[in-house]
């Protein structure tokens, strides 16, 4: 079981990759410290490019509210073209929530749905 959640996992993260590399030959990517919440575990990567977003995780709820959906704002993002989810636990999940609640628009969102 864990050798097919570190595949879906790989998966999410080479699909991920695939859009930034087509998508652009100067993206720009943000690794959002999200750790900074005292929760120890947690991502979320925004890759800008051309004023269009792609996300790799939205940390959890807390952390995202606090530090990712601000850093967000600051950058004048409203809207998120592509989400990708690595897998479904609340560090990496738990944002999607403060998201909606900041009426930040997501376009699409692909998921790895195993759980481990």
């Amino acid at each position: 079981m864990v050798i097919k959640a570190l595949i879906g996992a790989f998966l999410t993260a080479f699909l991920a990759a695939i859009y930034v590399v087509t998508a652009a030959a100067n993206p720009v990517l943000y690794m959002v410290n999200v750790n900074a919440v005292g929760h120890k575990h947690g991502d979320a990567y925004i890759y800008l490019d051309r004023g269009e977003v792609a996300m790799v995780d939205v940390a959890n709820y807390k952390s995202a509210k606090n530090i990712l959906i601000p850093f967000m704002k600051k950058l004048g993002i409203e809207k998120v073209e592509k989400l990708f989810i690595t897998h479904p636990h609340d560090d990496h999940t738990g944002g999607l929530d403060a998201l909606r609640e900041a009426d930040i628009e997501i376009l699409e969102s692909y998921h790895n749905p195993i759980r481990y």
